[in-house]
């Protein structure tokens, strides 16, 4: 669920074509009326300065999950950021502390690696930060695999009408109007900053090209605090047995275990990063269920190194080191 979908839009095209004072008056009584998340995008004067709709703290634990705090009909509650779920979820043991109703839904797949179905669905006012939705629709999903500082998952996806900044070393994620001077958002230093092109995902998946040891490869960008992962096939594919075997390091004593690899280089339009150490998985990492995603995961240890600003308008990703001001 989008946080601000444009209800004018589900007006018949025709009403406006009849009467272009209708159109005026109904998005007039439109604007009145307000849009279903308080404070949401409305559309900001064609100038250059970015607005900020709200600033949230982000949240990370032992192994690098983020987490972003919410209150969920009127509890304050902390959410797991998913950039692999399309679908906003609660635990099942939320629903229940939190006395809300449910109701038989589809079946979805919350996660495709881990073949979570819900059958349950929930409504319950959500608040993130200064945005509120009154009837936020979540799916019921069983307990196991929520940690229990969790009450649920928020799927990425639900910023997509945002710009979405994200400042790791100080624990930041920032929603900011899309309308503004194109190219005009990095605010925080007047030096240089990369400029990629992204693909976005209905699950808020967005993967970027990236050069990892001299070779162009399309990555997903694992906001959600995943780890620098590949699948070890196609690491082979890409560079050769010789070279991934050469450098290969376990992980563990199981078979199952996956691998590290310490590549030479990595970067983001022309940025370096330090961290180019990657674990490489004797299975396909495709985990996305919307679109197949690459083989290539660059995850926490790396976004902690570098300052990023999302334009979904744009279709671009614009990135600083983590230090730049």
């Amino acid at each position: 669920m989008p946080l601000a979908p444009y209800f004018w839009a589900a007006i018949p095209a025709t009403v406006f074509k009849r009467d272009k004072d209708v159109r005026r008056r109904v998005l007039l009584a439109v604007a009145c009326i307000g849009i279903f998340w308080v404070g949401g995008p409305v559309r900001s004067e064609e100038n250059c300065q970015l607005k900020e709709i709200t600033s949230l703290d982000i949240q990370t634990d032992e192994v690098g999950r983020v987490y972003l705090p919410a209150s969920i009909a009127g509890q304050p509650e902390n959410l797991l950021l998913s950039t692999e779920s399309a679908y906003s979820a609660l635990a099942a043991r939320a629903v229940k502390a939190l006395d809300l109703r449910q109701v038989l839904s589809g079946l979805y797949n919350i996660a495709d690696h881990s073949f979570v179905r819900a059958q349950y669905e929930s409504v319950a006012s959500l608040q993130l930060g200064s945005l509120t939705n009154s009837q936020f629709k979540f799916l019921v999903i069983p307990d196991e695999g929520i940690p229990l500082r969790a009450a649920g998952v928020l799927s990425f996806g639900v910023f997509g009408d945002y710009d979405v900044e994200l400042d790791f070393a100080h624990g930041k994620l920032n929603l900011f109007l899309p309308h503004h001077c194109r190219g005009q958002v990095v605010y925080w230093t007047h030096g240089i900053a990369a400029r990629v092109p992204i693909a976005t995902y209905k699950n808020g998946m967005i993967t970027a090209p990236v050069t990892l040891d001299g070779r162009q490869l399309t990555a997903i960008l694992a906001i959600d605090g995943s780890d620098n992962r590949m699948s070890l096939q196609y690491a082979r594919s890409v560079f050769g047995n010789d070279y991934i075997d050469a450098g290969l390091k376990p992980l563990g004593s199981t078979q199952s275990s996956p691998y590290s690899f310490p590549f030479k280089s990595l970067s983001l339009g022309g940025l370096a990063v330090s961290s180019r150490t990657i674990a490489l998985y004797d299975a396909p990492t495709n985990t996305g269920i919307v679109n197949p995603s690459p083989a290539l995961n660059i995850g926490e240890p790396t976004l902690r190194e570098i300052h990023i600003y999302i334009s979904h308008n744009e279709g671009y990703l614009y990135a600083t080191a983590a230090d730049a001001h």
